[in-house]
């Protein structure tokens, strides 16, 4: 490995103002990690959930794209337009036109999605949050789908070749709408966390047997595996041993309980992802960083010191020489650099972390922060007084994961909270009584009988 021909790329990534005494830092273009930037107006806003995202990774998974001007008006248009569609006379087009329109438009004057096919014609937001949404659409198609190649068909004009099941406008707009332009996709996204997409795809294949329900809750389930992936890879970063195989223990509240001092997700809820990813991007910069000399990809912590000590003596030789160079190359301050032991390859790492701290200006780290908790404030943060924000979920989201995790066949109380667990949610002593009196209430628990058998939780669908 030419490792000074590594530090020469690095170098051009990282530049250095003298004159404003200040440092400009870039990530590593060849991956990502997070579908983040550090521009607030890039941001997804979730104003209408997750229903713009969807869209986006629907028109990316197919490989397609709308103009930036198409729109609802323009779409009726384009439909009533289809010499297919044989109108008499001008009555009878405004007619039709009144009745698409109130069919096909909800009270935002945006698309209603009738078929999921629809989904690739919804319009684009105007403003730049475009961006944004763009990103966490590419993540879903790079990561999270790249092994389930069933979603192509669920966005599909003929899908199942079940046209029957369709009313006759539905039938009518599906056959008259316009094509779409062809585009190339680029992959940028990098998968870390596996156990998540196992688990992921294990629900997606259930929800693809129900459409149903995936129509009515895949906005749910996209918000919440994105969440969940983003939350658990934000702390597997700060995690020395970085355990890529199992959860971080993550606690919620159910919406209809209250705070305390004792309930867990206080200090091991949100809280606890918060204090991380404030310096999340100083994290990544110093992970992106020893990837780039070592010539590796989305390598973290306890991979990259595997790397490193597989490395012939050598190379390894090789490797810390033009580390160090580039951190003198960085080193402003005089500290002293050279001392830092070259078997302790920790420090060798943190020492770029520790000094990404010391930069005067932090709003770019707080701007790519923001980015994590914009969706946790929309679906799964609320107030609760002096604790501030805490994990929350709503009656609605926890309907839509517990259908997921009992699928088809009872399951026992017991290891329906296992499944929680497997998709990232704790629930301490207090919690699990109310999601028992919650699920009793809604009759979806066996009773018990008189001889203390063990509780059933039933199939929802």
């Amino acid at each position: 490995m030419n490792y000074g021909e590594n530090l020469e790329d690095l170098i051009k990534m990282v530049q250095y103002n003298d004159s404003k005494n200040s440092i400009t830092l870039r990530f590593n273009d060849e991956y990502r990690l997070f579908p983040f930037q550090t521009r607030s107006e890039n941001r997804p806003k979730f104003d209408s959930g997750f229903k713009k995202i969807i869209s986006e990774f629907s028109r990316i998974n197919s490989s397609v794209d709308i103009d930036k001007d198409f729109d609802v008006d323009k779409l009726l248009k384009l439909i009533l337009a289809n010499e297919k569609i044989d109108v008499k006379n001008e009555a009878d087009k405004i007619f039709l036109q009144t009745l698409l329109k109130d069919y096909l438009v909800d009270n935002s004057n945006d698309l209603k999605i009738v078929h999921p096919y629809l989904y690739q014609y919804v319009s684009k937001t105007k403003d730049k949050s475009h961006t944004g949404e763009i990103l966490v659409a590419s993540f879903f198609n790079d990561v999270m789908f790249q092994d389930i190649p069933e979603i192509s068909s669920y966005f599909n004009k003929e899908k199942n070749n079940e046209k029957s099941n369709n009313n006759i406008l539905t039938n009518m707009v599906i056959d008259n709408l316009p094509e779409l332009n062809k585009v190339k996709i680029e992959k940028k996204y990098i998968c870390k966390l596996p156990y998540v997409l196992d688990v992921f795809k294990e629900d997606m294949e259930f929800a693809f047997q129900h459409e149903d329900f995936l129509n009515k809750n895949i906005e749910n389930i996209f918000a919440y595996y994105y969440f969940y992936y983003t939350s658990q890879l934000c702390l597997k970063l700060f995690d020395q041993d970085n355990t890529l195989d199992k959860n971080e223990e993550i606690y919620y509240l159910l919406e209809s309980e209250s705070a305390s001092n004792n309930r867990k997700t206080v200090n091991n809820g949100y809280d606890m992802i918060k204090n991380y990813n404030k310096s999340l991007i100083y994290k990544i910069y110093s992970i992106d960083y020893v990837n780039k000399l070592l010539g590796t990809k989305g390598l973290l912590y306890s991979e990259l010191l595997e790397y490193i000590l597989n490395l012939d003596k050598k190379e390894l030789s090789d490797f810390i020489k033009v580390y160090k160079e580039f951190i003198k190359l960085y080193n402003k301050t005089n500290d002293n650099y050279e001392e830092l032991n070259e078997e302790n390859f920790k420090d060798l790492f943190d020492y770029l972390y520790i000094k990404f701290l010391e930069i005067k200006d932090q709003s770019p780290n707080n701007r790519y922060a923001a980015y994590f908790e914009d969706v946790g404030k929309k679906y799964f943060l609320k107030q609760r007084g002096r604790y501030g924000y805490i994990l929350n979920l709503t009656q609605d989201m926890l309907i839509t994961i517990t259908t997921l995790c009992v699928k088809e066949d009872k399951v026992k109380l017991k290891d329906l909270f296992k499944e929680y667990e497997r998709r990232g949610i704790y629930f301490d002593n207090t919690s699990k009584y109310a999601v028992e009196s919650l699920l009793n209430k809604l009759n979806y628990i066996d009773k018990k009988s008189d001889s203390g058998e063990a509780q059933y939780v039933r199939p929802i669908l």
